[in-house]
């Protein structure tokens, strides 16, 4: 205990004072343990968020791998909706469709083969109470619409 459990052996009228600090030391101490018990989980998790982390960000870049193989040989839909995209900002799929002359589900198809591949991106937003999808191209796609010369 110290030299202030020295000092309460020789006042007897600390005794109270002394079965405090007998208290407050082993509530201390559970309090240490608890705490280096704590210490060591945080470091076990931050271990285990950077693995995930690094599984993550390769299955990243093999998607992106798998997709930039593919950007040569875009379908003739996919490009369609690129160069629509390219001329349109934050157009619905609906619209996408219509204008294409493309079933939905064949737009939500090639939208989101194109969003996997960093091409383009979605944002939501509520119109009269119905929850809408709306797109719009990014950097990537319009590198292939220019580099490709297939600006409209």
């Amino acid at each position: 205990m110290g030299w202030i459990a020295d000092l309460l052996k020789e006042i007897p009228s600390a005794a109270h004072y002394k079965i405090q600090l007998e208290q407050l030391e082993s509530e201390f101490n559970k309090l240490s343990t608890e705490n280096s018990s704590l210490k060591s989980k945080i470091v076990t998790l931050e271990s285990n968020i950077l693995a995930k982390d690094e599984i993550i960000r390769h299955q990243n870049e093999t998607i992106k791998n798998q997709f930039s193989n593919t950007h040569n040989t875009l379908d003739k839909e996919k490009v369609n909706v690129l160069k629509l995209l390219f001329t349109q900002d934050k157009i619905s799929t609906e619209s996408i469709a219509n204008l294409l002359g493309l079933q939905i589900q064949v737009a939500n198809f090639h939208l989101e083969n194109l969003k996997v591949g960093q091409m383009i991106n979605s944002v939501f937003h509520t119109q009269r109470g119905k929850l809408i999808t709306s797109w719009y191209i990014k950097q990537e796609g319009r590198k292939y619409i220019i580099e490709n010369n297939l600006t409209p």
